[in-house]
């Protein structure tokens, strides 16, 4: 049997796309889940406000014993908020909350649509030490996430 031209191109592609969706799945959202923003006050560029999310574990393992940080976003260095001690079994979720200040160039692109930087760091079942950012969207209307 003869292979033509386009059997071999679709054929092709079919192939560059599955390799790709392996790629990205190994590299996917492992976490993700809703934010709030509570009621904020501001004052001298700065804004303190209520931050909260429900982290859902997608990864397929359990995590404990995890650092969440919320991390600043014009100063990747710094934190405004460190959750010790997460536990979040496989598909399940945890609930965090905490009052931040943030500047107030932050806080508006958060009003704006723009996620927090937040990130998750465990030891899995390999001992293997583990990173990984936690896909965030905005919950509109909520003060607290549920």
């Amino acid at each position: 049997m003869k292979s033509s031209p386009v059997s071999i191109s679709a054929f092709a592609s079919i192939l560059v796309l599955v390799v790709a969706g392996t790629a990205f799945a190994s590299q996917g959202r492992d976490f993700a889940g809703p934010f709030a923003l509570g009621a904020a006050s501001s004052s001298n560029g700065q804004v303190t406000l209520n931050f909260s999310t429900r982290i859902y574990n997608y990864s397929g393992a359990d995590v404990a014993g995890a650092i969440v940080t919320l991390q600043c976003q014009e100063q990747p260095n710094q934190a405004h908020a460190t959750f010790s001690s997460v536990a979040i079994a496989a598909t399940s979720s945890v609930k965090l909350s905490g009052q931040v200040t943030v500047s107030q160039t932050e806080y508006d692109q958060w009003q704006r649509g723009r996620a927090p930087d937040l990130f998750i760091a465990y030891t899995d079942s390999a001992a293997a030490s583990q990173r990984r950012k936690v896909e965030l969207t905005l919950q509109p209307g909520m003060q607290e996430v549920q």
